[in-house]
This record gives structure tokens, C-alpha cells and sequence, in this order.
């Protein structure tokens, strides 16, 4: 991809904490996919967004969970969303959203391998493989 007076504009991250952290448009993606807040119990106090953001800087930097920056919710709360999310399904369905709809935007298709697949290879399809 060439940068274009177009193209630089739609995939600049200069405002973001780190190059790690989600645009608002890929937000817009994700936010409906993720689980609502729990009926019972206390109130969730974390952002899910924040949440988000930090698993896909564990995803592009590699770091440790407890390695996460301060910047960032306790490593023991993203991690805890992660795994309740994977055992839950909510990941899979994110995966298979992001699969699908990357046949129609190229560039979902690059930030499903980039952020996800490369750093946790357990959720990769048996496909993905192929098509690269």
C-alpha cells in the first residue's frame, strides 16, 4: 500500500498512547461483540475499551501479563477478561466477525493476523495458515 494523501490520514495513530492502541473506528467494531456488564454483583468500574487496548499491546509487544504498563488496568483484570472471554466464546465470535468480513476490507484481514492470530496462535484457524 502506498501512502496517499487519502490513505495516511485513515491509518495515522499519532493521537494514540502507543501504535498498539485501537481508533475509534475499530472501536466501533469491536464494542457490540463484547460481552454487557453482569446483572448481579458490583458495578464494572474499567473501561472496556482500556481493557481491549491492553490485550493487543500483550499481542504486538509480546510483553508478559505482568509486565503491562501502568497506563493500563492491573495486568490480573485484563488478563481475567481475556480468559473469561475465551472460555466464553466472545473471542471466537470476534475472530470469525474479523474472518469474515476481511474478504470485503483487506485491512481487517491485516489487523486480525497483526493484533491477534501472530501473538496468540491458539486462536488461529486451521485455514489462516493457508492463506497467507
Amino acid at each position: 500500500m502506498s501512502w496517499t494523501e487519502t490513505a495516511r490520514p485513515k491509518y495515522c495513530r499519532d493521537g494514540l498512547r502507543y501504535a498498539s492502541d485501537m481508533t475509534d473506528a475499530e472501536w466501533r467494531l469491536i464494542e457490540p461483540m463484547l460481552p454487557g456488564p453482569s446483572r448481579v454483583g458490583r458495578p464494572r468500574k474499567t473501561l472496556m475499551r482500556v481493557v481491549v487496548d491492553a490485550i493487543f499491546y500483550i499481542a504486538s509487544t509480546g510483553c508478559q501479563w505482568r509486565l503491562l504498563p501502568r497506563d493500563f488496568p492491573p495486568f490480573s483484570t485484563v488478563q481475567g477478561y481475556f480468559y473469561a472471554w475465551s472460555q466464553s466464546g466472545h473471542t471466537e465470535k470476534m475472530l470469525g466477525f474479523f474472518r469474515a468480513k476481511s474478504e470485503f476490507y483487506p485491512e481487517l484481514g491485516r489487523f486480525l493476523r497483526q493484533r491477534v492470530v501472530e501473538r496468540f496462535p491458539l486462536l488461529a484457524d486451521e485455514n489462516e495458515e493457508d492463506d497467507q
